[in-house]
C-alpha cells in the first residue's frame, strides 16, 4: 500500500496534497469532493505509513485531516514537519469535549460536519494557491563579469530562454500531435478525477490558439499544472504544455500593440492582491531597490478595490500575509514580456484584468503596511530590458548565445554551461523520446546528451550514447565528416579519465584526422587553427606528460601556443593556460629559466 501511495505522489503535478488519516468509512462522494479541491488526495489508516508518506513529499504543501481518534497523539508528531501547511481535526460524530489546539497555529479548526470541513479546506487551498507566485531575485552587481552574471541569475535566464525557444519548437511541430500529447498527459494526471476529466474533454474539443488566455485565467487544470511547473521549473510539464505556452505568449503579443497605443504613451497603474508566505515577504523587504522577475504569466487589475478583495484582510491565515502589489507601467519602455487588457476574455464581471507574459522584470520601490490595516503595500515599477546596465548586459549576452536562428537544441546547449546539467539532460532525453526524423538532429541530441552524462561522471552511459552518434553517422554515410571530431575527442576524454591512455590517444588522433578534410569547402570550415584542434593538441600533450614523454608533450603545447597567438586576443585566458602548461613541463625537465619565463607570461595575462 505504501509503495502505491508513493508512486501516486511522484506523479502529482499540482502544488498541494490532501492527506486524511483515519478513514475507514469515507464515502466515494466525499473522496470526489476532496479531489475536486486538490487532485492528489490520499487516505490512510496506519499512522506510520501516513508519516512515511508525508516525509517522502519534497515540493508540495500538505493539508492534513486527522480523525479524532488520532488527533491527540499525531498533532505533536507532525506539527513541525515542513510539509505540513494546515491541519484539520474531524470528529465522526458529535463530541462533548473539544481538543485544546490553541498552541498549534497550523490547526484550522475542529469539524463535526463534512460540509463545513470541505468548505474551510476549499477556502484555505484557494488562499494558499494565490501565495505561490514564482518570484526570483536578480543579482546584478555592476562589477561582476558576464560569466558570473549568467551563473548568478540562472532562474531568470531559464525563463527568458523558455519564452524564446518554445514558440520556435511549436512552429516546427504538427499542432494536432502536440495538442494530443498534452491532452494525454493531463488525462493521466487526473485519471481518478471525473470532474477534471470532463474539463479536459472540453479543452480537447473546443481549444484554439485564440482561446489561450481564456483557458489560462480559469481556475482549471491548465492554470494549476502550469503554475506549479513554472514555480518548480519542471521541464517535464513545461515541455508537455509547450504549444499552449507559445499560444498564450503570442496572443498577448498580438494584443499588446493596440493596448499600448490606446494609452497614448501614458504610465498607468495596476494592482494585484494576494497572500504571500511570511518568509517570501521578508526576502522582498530586504531587497528594496533591487530587481525581481515574475516567472509565470501574471494577472493584475486596474481596480484597486477588486485587488484588495483578493489580498484579504491579513487575519486568520497563519504563515500568510496579505499583500497588495501596486504596479506602475510605463508604456514607452521596451519589455520582453508583452501585456494586454484581457477584459473580453475574463470571466470576472466588472474587472479590467491585465495579463502580463512570463519573465517580466520589476524594481521594488517600497514596502509598507497600510495604516489601520493588516495589508502590506508593495510598489513595483515594470523595468525595460535596456533600463539597467547589468540587465542590458545580461539580456544582450543571452541574445548573442541564442543567435538569430535558434533551434530546438539551443535551450539544452545554454542550460548546461549555466550549471543546469539535470535540466539539460531531461530536455535532451525528451527530445530523443519524440523520435525526430532528421538524422543530424538525432546525432546532435545524442552527442549533447552524452556530454551531460560525462559531466555528471557517468562514463558508461556517456560512452554508450556517443556510440549512438557514431552509429547514426555510419548509417547515413558521414562517418568521416569533420563534425564528428568533437565526438571522438570527448570519447578520448572518457578513456583518459579511466586511465586507458592508448585508447585515448587513438581517439585524439582520429579527431585530428577528421579536422584535416581533403574537401576544400570543408577545409575552409575547419581551418588549421580551429579551436578543437588546439584543444586536442593540449589533450595529447597531457597524455604524453602522464607517460613521461615530456619532449613530445612540449611539441604539442608549442603548436597550441603558436595557433592561439595567431587567433586569440593577447589577454585571452586560454593563452595564459597554455603558457602555464608549458612552464609546468619546463619545470619537470629542469629548464628553470624557461619555466620562469612562461609562468611570468601567464601571470601577465
Amino acid at each position: 500500500m505504501e509503495d502505491a501511495n508513493i508512486v501516486l505522489h511522484n506523479q502529482n503535478s499540482e502544488d498541494f496534497v490532501i492527506i486524511w488519516l483515519g478513514t475507514n468509512n469515507v464515502e466515494s462522494d466525499l473522496k470526489s469532493r476532496l479531489r475536486h479541491i486538490v487532485n492528489c488526495s490520499e487516505l490512510f489508516n496506519d499512522p506510520d505509513e501516513c508519516i512515511d508518506y508525508i516525509s517522502s513529499i519534497t515540493k508540495e504543501k500538505v493539508f492534513f485531516i486527522i480523525s479524532d481518534s488520532f488527533a491527540r497523539n499525531m498533532i505533536p508528531l507532525v506539527y513541525e514537519l515542513p510539509q505540513i501547511f494546515y491541519i484539520y481535526v474531524f470528529y465522526s460524530k458529535n463530541h462533548n469535549e473539544k481538543e485544546q489546539n490553541d498552541n498549534y497555529l497550523k490547526v484550522r479548526g475542529v469539524f463535526f460536519q463534512k460540509d463545513s470541513l470541505v468548505r474551510k479546506l476549499s477556502e484555505d487551498v484557494i488562499a494558499c494557491s494565490n501565495c505561490l507566485t514564482p518570484i526570483s531575485m536578480l543579482n546584478l552587481a555592476n562589477e561582476k563579469p558576464i560569466r558570473d552574471l549568467l551563473k548568478d541569475n540562472v532562474t531568470f535566464m531559464w525563463y527568458q530562454l523558455l519564452i524564446k525557444i518554445l514558440p520556435l519548437m511549436s512552429k516546427n511541430e504538427i499542432r494536432n500531435d502536440v495538442k494530443s500529447e498534452m491532452v494525454k498527459f493531463c488525462r493521466e494526471q487526473y485519471n481518478e478525477n471525473p470532474i477534471v476529466q470532463q474539463k479536459i474533454h472540453e479543452f480537447d474539443k473546443d481549444y484554439s490558439s485564440d482561446k489561450a488566455i481564456g483557458w489560462y485565467i480559469q481556475d482549471s487544470f491548465v492554470y494549476r499544472l502550469l503554475n506549479k511547473a513554472f514555480r518548480t521549473e519542471n521541464i517535464d510539464i513545461i515541455f508537455q504544455f509547450r504549444f499552449f505556452i507559445a499560444d498564450l505568449h503570442q496572443q498577448l503579443s498580438k494584443l499588446h500593440p493596440s493596448f499600448v497605443h490606446s494609452l497614448s504613451g501614458k504610465t498607468f497603474r495596476t494592482y494585484r492582491g494576494q497572500g504571500l508566505l511570511v518568509d517570501e515577504l521578508e526576502k522582498l523587504k530586504h531587497n528594496i531597490g533591487q530587481l525581481i522577475s515574475i516567472n509565470s504569466f501574471y494577472s493584475m487589475s486596474t481596480n484597486r478595490e477588486v485587488a484588495l478583495l483578493f489580498a484579504g484582510d491579513g487575519e486568520g491565515l497563519p504563515q500568510i500575509e496579505s499583500i497588495l502589489f501596486e504596479i506602475a507601467v510605463n508604456t514607452n519602455i521596451t519589455t520582453t514580456a508583452p501585456y494586454a487588457n484581457i477584459a473580453k476574455q475574463s470571466f470576472m464581471d466588472g474587472e479590467d484584468e491585465i495579463l502580463l507574459s512570463m519573465g517580466a522584470i520589476f524594481r521594488i520601490s517600497s514596502i509598507h503596511k497600510e495604516s489601520g490595516t493588516n495589508v502590506w503595500i508593495m510598489t513595483l515599477l515594470l523595468v525595460g530590458s535596456n533600463d539597467d546596465d547589468p540587465l542590458k548586459q545580461l539580456t544582450n549576452e543571452l541574445g548573442n548565445q541564442i543567435g538569430n536562428e535558434p533551434t530546438i537544441l539551443t535551450l539544452g546547449k545554454l542550460l548546461a554551461p549555466m550549471g543546469e546539467q539535470d535540466k539539460a539532460g531531461r530536455y535532451y532525453q525528451m527530445l530523443v523520446n519524440k523520435k525526430p526524423t532528421d538524422p543530424h538532429i538525432v546525432a546532435s541530441l545524442y552527442n549533447n546528451l552524452a556530454s551531460v552524462y560525462y559531466s555528471k561522471g557517468n562514463d558508461t552511459l556517456a560512452l554508450a550514447t556517443y556510440q549512438k552518434v557514431l552509429e547514426v553517422s555510419s548509417k547515413y554515410r558521414w562517418a568521416n565528416h569533420p563534425s564528428l571530431a568533437s565526438t571522438y575527442n570527448n570519447i578520448g576524454l572518457i578513456y583518459f579519465r579511466q586511465g586507458d591512455c592508448e585508447t585515448t590517444l587513438k581517439n585524439y588522433e582520429k579527431t585530428l584526422s577528421l579536422l584535416s578534410p581533403s574537401d576544400p569547402i570543408l577545409a575552409a570550415m575547419y581551418p588549421y587553427d580551429h579551436p578543437l584542434r588546439m584543444n586536442t593538441y593540449m589533450n595529447i600533450a597531457g597524455i604524453h606528460d602522464s607517460k613521461g614523454e615530456y619532449a613530445i608533450a612540449l611539441k604539442y603545447l608549442r603548436m597550441t601556443l603558436e595557433s592561439r597567438r595567431r587567433t586569440l586576443n593577447k589577454n585571452h585566458p586560454e593563452l595564459a593556460d597554455t603558457y602555464n602548461n608549458i612552464g609546468y613541463i619546463n619545470n619537470k625537465i629542469g629548464e628553470y629559466s624557461t619555466t620562469l619565463f612562461n609562468y611570468e607570461k601567464a601571470l601577465e595575462i
